[in-house]
């Protein structure tokens, strides 16, 4: 039963019949997992306590990017990007946006990265004069839509996850891990340092490969319009940071990282710094008169919690009708072959499942049955990075895969900004593999050195 119910809530999330979102998909499946005993009142109570410190972390990240939004904090990142002259070449605006994103990324998670950065393009884009372009249209029939505009929010879209394995407060995924396996801040950052680098490093490659038929050689800019993510709507968006504000909003990050490493030595959980953080930030951008409750609220996805929460329960009943069973089969065929090929196994394995039932459940069973195996702590923990870097970058294979990608296509919504699925895919199969194996050679060389 529990793996019925998940195929129908799956296939429900895709279809989107009645065009409803999402998230009253996954709640509808959750139900009915309860109601069919598919999973029992313990089962959810579990589901939570696994959940909570990542589900409220995850809420904690998405103001406390709203916030640093609010202040100015993105837009003058994006001012370090954006040339002093009225030109820059594509490349190197195409590279400086890479790692903006790949910063962003890993301070203020995937999640938050498509909040703010997606608008933030789009306003960039506001600023680059096209007449003086010179634009090649594609020969391929699928692409010929395909404007730099759509080109810089894939690329905005693809690194905020393939960037978001660097800190445990990257991916909502990494905060589920580092609890499960009862990993601290600086090791899981130290372990996954060469993997964050091989994988950017391989994306900058292959994208500008991907990419650079559909761009000018060179970007023009008119240097007088507002750089502002919401300078569209908002009349406090030409308000541009102080000082004062600058150096509060690096003195609150400074603050959180030390935070979040002390606090693991008491117990203390990574969502208490994240709202302390958050809540300075909002009230100081409400004494500047930047922000209102009504629309802090109205901006902020908690629909997608909602949906992270439901997709759990589900999947639960999956794990309920014997799925680990079937996973420690694969597991095990692979126990004896070198660490390399288990690395590489575990990450491509996970990243596959990952693009189908999304990642937050796949990492969800993935730890479940590595838990389950008898291995070594140091095997286990080895292979839970490999599943984690299959689960963070393998979602981004399929829209479905990574909340971020929902959270990306929501925003495109809004602003009338269309891409097809098959569009999606057919970057997402070339530029997700290449990194992903480039993230896992990262890690094998990382476990030599450190073990």
């Amino acid at each position: 039963m529990g793996y019925l119910i998940f195929a129908l809530t799956m296939l429900c999330i895709y279809m989107r019949p009645f065009k409803l979102p999402i998230w009253i998909f996954s709640t509808l499946g959750a139900m009915c997992a309860y109601g069919l005993n598919a999973v029992s009142l313990d089962d959810i109570m579990l589901v939570w306590k696994i959940t909570k410190p990542s589900t409220l972390a995850l809420i904690g990240l998405i103001l406390f990017s709203l916030a640093f939004e609010k202040l100015g904090f993105f837009s003058h990142l994006a001012s370090h990007i954006i040339p002093n002259s009225h030109f820059i070449h594509t490349w190197k605006f195409f590279v400086l946006l890479i790692i903006l994103g790949s910063v962003v990324s890993m301070v203020f998670a995937n999640d938050g990265a498509i909040l703010v950065l997606t608008p933030l393009v789009l306003a960039l884009f506001n600023k680059i004069d096209f007449s003086k372009q010179k634009l090649t249209t594609p020969k391929i029939k699928l692409f010929a839509s395909f404007s730099p505009l759509v080109v810089f929010l894939l690329l905005i879209s693809f690194i905020s996850d393939f960037a978001s394995n660097a800190l445990i407060i990257s991916n909502l995924t990494n905060i589920i891990t580092a609890e499960m396996f009862e990993i601290n801040f600086l090791h899981f950052a130290m372990m996954m340092a060469l993997p964050q680098i091989f994988g950017i490093f391989v994306f900058i490659i292959i994208a500008w490969i991907c990419f650079k038929h559909f761009l000018p050689h060179t970007l023009h800019f008119t240097l007088d319009t507002p750089t502002h993510s919401n300078a569209h709507s908002n009349p406090k968006s030409n308000y541009k940071p102080s000082k004062i504000t600058l150096t509060l909003c690096y003195i609150l990050i400074i603050i959180l990282f030390i935070g979040i490493t002390i606090g693991q030595r008491y117990g203390i959980e990574l969502y208490v710094f994240l709202f302390s953080i958050s809540f300075i930030a909002l009230i100081y951008a409400k004494a500047l008169g930047l922000i209102q409750a009504k629309t802090l609220l109205k901006e902020t996805p908690f629909s997608v919690v909602v949906f992270s929460f439901g997709l759990f329960i589900v999947v639960f009943g999956v794990k309920n009708a014997g799925f680990l069973s079937t996973m420690r089969t694969i597991f095990d065929t692979i126990d004896l072959a070198p660490l390399l090929m288990q690395i590489f196994s575990v990450g491509i394995f996970s990243s596959l499942g990952s693009s189908i039932i999304n990642n937050l459940p796949m990492v969800l069973l993935g730890n479940l049955t590595l838990q389950s195996f008898e291995l070594n702590s140091l095997q286990t923990q080895i292979l839970a990075f490999a599943h984690l870097l299959g689960c963070n970058i393998g979602s981004k294979l399929t829209p479905l895969g990574s909340l971020a990608t929902l959270l990306f296509l929501l925003k495109l919504k809004i602003y009338n900004i269309k891409i097809s699925l098959l569009q999606y895919i057919s970057f997402a199969f070339i530029l997700t593999f290449c990194v992903l194996l480039a993230a896992l050679f990262g890690l094998w060389i990382s476990t030599i050195i450190l073990y």
